[in-house]
């Protein structure tokens, strides 16, 4: 659809691939060498968000046949400028070309670290026409780097972005960590652009020591006023698989997964957490719970004991901010089987109507997809049913709290 052509590429399925790239970097005199590995592999929407360098899977030998392939491709092509030679991974260390990235990638941080160069500054040294300053002999590898990439999204509601403004910006620091960013507490994040905020990058003597240090680092960041994904990377490094290195492409996908299928306090017990959190937010002025009436008539009353009653044609959502992971937990107060009203989470463009008005629907099912911040999502029905109403026709824009379709 994107280059008006109907040809199909068939190629070889690769099962739970590493995605595995060489950085290389090449003057306008034929000299080519290559800067060492990174490790890419968690990712979400086939986007990487955590990279690291040197790979926990990639000996001497394989960096070598990995590295002298990339130069190889780059000498083809006459190419000049750091750039980015990408591999897909199988499960026997075979390495497969994937792409190349004729530009400094968002991860070039891990490489810098640990080859001790400036990769910006070398590109402005080759666009002057110098020759490269080393040679490929010249080129250790020391040490580990581990960068996450940090975004206005939200990992507990499908990653949907969370443009608004930052009211509450806490930087980390301390030996091995950078942090590369142009955000700012009072900044606005804006709806139009990718949501990525940040890059943080630990670096330490071996791996487990740079995990460590990751994760002080994040313990110290907090972003507030919009959602971040920083509470799961902190879930991430503690997890025993990234631990021992056990990743691939469809790693972030599992974690997620088990995530949903995990024993929460709302699994099963929505209603009664719900009457706990209001509970709890009567009981304290300064508490990290909050609540909202869903636009019903009627206010909360007070039941005695610190309880709030909510009457049955009252529907009360509540959250819950997790004060460790700032992860939310949410839960409805007063469902019923009535009508259900899909709305936009953000402001945004609808791209896609996949259920239209008729359709007979099971809950989870997609019903629109919407984009913002250069990301498609899919509002799910909350329940089995029929869509009633559609109410944003494909290409419209919409606001977020509007209404786009009814489930009954």
């Amino acid at each position: 659809r994107a280059f008006g052509n109907s040809d199909v590429y068939i190629e070889k399925l690769i099962v739970q691939p590493r995605h595995i790239e060489i950085q290389v970097l090449g003057d306008e005199h034929g000299n080519l060498v290559y800067l060492g590995e990174r490790e890419c592999s968690v990712q979400r929407r086939h986007q990487k968000v955590i990279e690291e360098a040197p790979s926990a899977v990639v000996d001497a030998a394989m960096r070598q046949a990995m590295g002298e392939t990339a130069v190889a491709l780059a000498r083809a092509a006459g190419y000049s400028n750091a750039g980015t030679v990408e591999f897909l991974v199988d499960q026997d260390k075979k390495f497969y070309f994937l792409e190349m990235n004729t530009r400094l990638q968002v991860e070039h941080p891990v490489t810098e670290l640990v080859t001790g160069l400036d990769l910006v500054h070398l590109q402005i040294l080759i666009a002057a026409g110098a020759k490269l300053p080393f040679t490929q002999s010249d080129l250790q590898l020391r040490g580990h780097a581990i960068e996450v990439r940090i975004y206005a999204e939200d990992p507990d509601n499908n990653f949907f972005p969370s443009p608004g403004k930052i009211t509450r910006l806490l930087l980390p620091s301390g030996p091995g960590i950078r942090e590369d960013s142009g955000i700012y507490e009072g900044w606005t994040v804006p709806l139009d652009y990718d949501p990525m905020l940040a890059k943080l990058i630990a670096y330490a003597p071996t791996r487990e020591q740079a995990i460590r240090r990751l994760q002080r680092a994040l313990n110290e960041y907090f972003v507030g006023g919009i959602a971040s994904n920083l509470g799961l990377f902190r879930e991430i490094l503690e997890e025993n698989d990234f631990i021992a290195a056990k990743i691939d492409t469809g790693y972030l996908d599992r974690l997620i997964e088990n995530r949903r299928k995990a024993v929460s306090p709302l699994n099963g017990n929505g209603e009664r957490v719900a009457a706990i959190a209001v509970a709890l937010m009567q009981s304290t002025r300064n508490g990290k719970a909050s609540s909202t009436n869903n636009g019903v008539n009627g206010s909360h009353r007070s039941a005695g004991n610190g309880w709030k009653r909510v009457a049955r044609h009252e529907a009360l959502r509540v959250e819950v901010r997790d004060p460790r992971s700032w992860r939310t937990r949410r839960a409805r107060l007063g469902a019923h089987d009535g009508a259900r009203k899909i709305t936009a989470p953000m402001p945004g463009k609808v791209v896609r109507v996949v259920a239209p008005l008729g359709t007979e629907v099971e809950q989870g099912a997609g019903i629109i997809v919407i984009e913002a911040m250069k990301m498609q999502n899919e509002l799910k029905s909350p329940k089995k049913g029929r869509v009633a109403k559609v109410l944003a026709a494909e290409g419209a824009a919409v606001n977020a709290g509007d209404v786009l379709a009814v489930i009954e």
